[in-house]
């Protein structure tokens, strides 16, 4: 993933875990709410495995084109 999108998920992420705050907030302990505090998790967690390793790049053979 390039530097910015890597940025951009982390600017998503912490806007999430500011709503999550807030839901955590109006809702208290809700089974809801910590799944949803769950699932923030894992996407930090998976955020930071692609940043730390690099994309497999893949080679495409050249497309032959064929004038019409």
């Amino acid at each position: 993933m390039s530097t910015t999108e890597m940025h951009e998920l982390d600017r998503t992420i912490d806007h999430l875990r500011h709503c999550v705050g807030t839901l955590r907030a109006l809702y208290g302990d809700a089974a809801s709410v910590r799944r949803l505090s769950n699932d923030l998790e894992r996407l930090e967690i998976d955020a930071r495995d692609l940043d730390s390793s690099p994309p497999n790049v893949v080679h495409r053979e050249p497309v032959e084109r064929i004038k019409v």
